[in-house]
């Protein structure tokens, strides 16, 4: 399970910043997955667990990843 799905070339920008904006993947799935030339502005991406468990794929700019776990890539894996 993915909290958010990004499948467009968007950015997405969280006005308050990462300490107050959180994406909580809940320790049973990824918080963010991320298609090519999408990104992810100013959030915390905590508790994920997947392959890639706080972001798989796009961009993450000013993001605090914090408490995720995977096999392989468990804050962030980068695009194919």
């Amino acid at each position: 399970m993915n909290r958010v799905v990004m499948d467009k070339a968007l950015s997405v920008r969280s006005v308050n910043g990462p300490q107050y904006t959180i994406i909580d993947g809940g320790g049973s799935g990824r918080c963010a997955l991320l298609y090519y030339g999408a990104s992810l502005g100013g959030f915390t991406l905590t508790s994920g667990s997947a392959y890639g468990g706080g972001a798989n794929g796009g961009t993450l700019n000013n993001c605090l990843l914090t408490g995720n776990s995977a096999v392989y890539g468990g804050g962030r894996v980068p695009p194919p």
